[in-house]
């Protein structure tokens, strides 16, 4: 239960028992333990290969699905093919920071699914429980919805806008 709010602005620095904020300071007992909660932990950043010699480098491959992602390239490492052919089979999926980002993101998160059946990973992923398309209620619900029906035509849809707008990033993949 919170029992105490301080309205003075954001922290500036934490230094002994004095907590500095943009419009004052508070006084605290020594020893007092503070999390920084603010920092963007999906922030955009700058996609790297993920497979890299004796480094893997873990970025979203669906949309919004870091656990998901973490499974699926597990599973990409432990099949026996060069970097090359791993870093082919999934791109990293930018974070949508803005409404705009979201076409990116859902373009490379279809291109990604549609690689990994295509590599023989469908059945894994169906039974992978992380995947949303692995709970049959939810993927019937989802299903139900016409622009969902339609996921195929969407992509092509979705890199064509992409292009249109200028952000070439679905249009390299």
């Amino acid at each position: 239960r919170v029992t105490r709010v301080v309205r003075q602005g954001h922290v500036t620095s934490v230094r002994g028992s004095v907590v500095q904020l943009e419009q004052g300071s508070l006084e605290v007992e020594v020893g007092t333990v503070f999390i920084d909660c603010t920092a963007d932990g999906l922030a955009r950043r700058e996609s790297v290969p993920i497979f890299e010699p004796r480094k893997i480098v873990l970025q979203s491959v669906s949309i919004c699905q870091q656990v998901f992602s973490a499974s699926a390239i597990g599973k990409i490492e432990c099949m026996d093919v060069e970097e090359s052919v791993k870093n082919e089979l999934v791109k990293p999926v930018p974070h949508p920071d803005r409404p705009i980002d979201f076409l990116d993101a859902v373009a490379v998160t279809i291109r990604n699914g549609d690689e990994l059946v295509k590599r023989g990973l469908g059945g894994w992923l169906r039974g992978n429980r992380l995947f949303y398309g692995s709970h049959p209620g939810l993927l019937k619900m989802l299903w139900n919805f016409p622009l969902l029906l339609r996921v195929r035509k969407a992509r092509a849809d979705v890199e064509q806008l992409s292009a249109q707008l200028g952000r070439g990033m679905v249009a390299k993949l």
